[in-house]
C-alpha cells in the first residue's frame, strides 16, 4: 500500500493551506529511553555505522535482504543530481561546512595549457584533503535552492533554532537503529527534499514512490525511544526556477501504515 493524499502544510504555488484532520499525537506509552543517545557525528562515521538505517529498510521492503547486503559492500558513485541534493542540504543546513567538504571549481578553460594545469593542481587538492570538486554551475543551482528553502516563512524560525545533522539511534526488535534529520528544532523534524515538482501533487506522487510514510514512521519511533514527539515535516524545494518551497506533513493514518510496513 501507498500513502494517500491526506497531507497537511503549505503547497507551492498554492493559495493558502492544505489542512486536513491530523495531530500527529503518537502515544508514547509502551516506549522507553533507548540507552543510545543522540550525538553529533560526522556524515561519513554516521554512514558507516552497522545500525540499521530508514534507508536500508526501504530496500529490503522494495527488494530483498541482499540487494542490501550487496549495496553496502558495492562502491558508492555520487551522481550529479546526488550531488546537488548534497548541496543543496549542505548549503541550506550546514554553509560553513561548504569549505572543508569541497572545492569550487573556478571557471578555467581547461583545453588550454594554463588551465589543464590548474585543473590538475585542483585535483591534486583535493585528492589530498578529500575534498569533492564542485562545478560552479551546480554550485549556483543549489545555492539557488537552498536560499529559498531559508528565506520561507513557515520554516524561517526552524532554521535559525535548530541543529541540523544530529544522529540518534535506537532499539528495535531486529537490533539498533539509527536516524540523521536534517533539522532538529523545538518541536519539529524537518526532513529537506530536492524536486522536480515541490506543489501538493507532486509530493503525493514522490511520497508513494519513495515510501516516505514509512520513513517518517521509522525516524518518529527514534523520536519517541528519546522522550520526544516532534512533528514531522517534509520541507521540499523545486530543482526549477523560481525554486518553490512546499511544507508537508503526512496524516497520521499515513504514519500508522508506515509503522505497520
Amino acid at each position: 500500500e501507498s500513502p494517500g493524499s491526506d497531507v497537511s502544510g503549505t503547497g507551492a504555488n498554492s493559495n493558502g493551506d492544505y489542512r486536513m484532520a491530523h495531530n500527529n499525537q503518537n502515544s508514547q506509552e509502551g516506549y522507553k529511553r533507548s540507552p543510545l543517545t543522540a550525538a553529533e557525528l560526522p556524515a561519513q562515521e554516521y554512514h558507516d555505522r552497522p545500525e540499521t538505517s530508514a534507508g536500508d529498510l526501504e530496500l529490503v521492503y522494495r527488494r530483498s535482504p541482499q540487494a542490501l547486503m550487496y549495496q553496502r559492500e558495492a562502491t558508492r558513485v555520487e551522481t550529479p543530481a546526488m550531488l546537488l541534493g548534497t548541496l543543496t542540504h549542505v548549503l541550506c543546513l550546514e554553509p560553513d561546512a561548504f569549505v572543508h567538504r569541497y572545492i569550487l571549481l573556478p571557471k578555467i578553460d581547461r583545453r588550454t595549457k594554463d588551465g589543464k594545469e590548474q585543473y590538475a593542481s585542483i585535483q591534486k587538492t583535493a585528492a589530498v584533503k578529500g575534498l569533492t570538486i564542485v562545478d560552479p554551475d551546480i554550485y549556483e543551482h543549489a545555492l539557488s535552492m537552498a536560499r529559498s528553502l531559508n528565506e520561507h516563512p513557515q520554516l524561517r524560525a526552524a532554521w535559525s533554532s535548530g541543529q541540523p545533522e544530529l544522529s540518534y539511534f535506537g532499539q528495535c526488535e531486529f537490533g539498533t537503529m539509527k536516524c540523521r534529520p536534517d533539522l532538529v528544532s523545538d518541536d519539529h523534524w524537518i526532513d529537506v527534499k530536492t524536486a522536480r515538482d515541490a506543489t501538493k501533487d507532486g509530493f503525493v506522487r514522490a511520497a508513494a514512490d519513495g515510501g516516505f510514510h514509512r520513513r517518517a514512521a521509522y525516524y518518529l519511533d527514534i523520536a519517541r525511544q528519546h522522550g520526544l514527539n516532534p512533528r514531522y515535516w517534509f520541507a521540499v524545494v523545486d530543482k526549477r526556477p523560481p525554486y518553490d518551497v512546499g511544507v508537508y506533513e503526512l496524516s497520521r493514518e499515513n504514519i500508522l501504515l508506515g509503522d505497520t510496513q
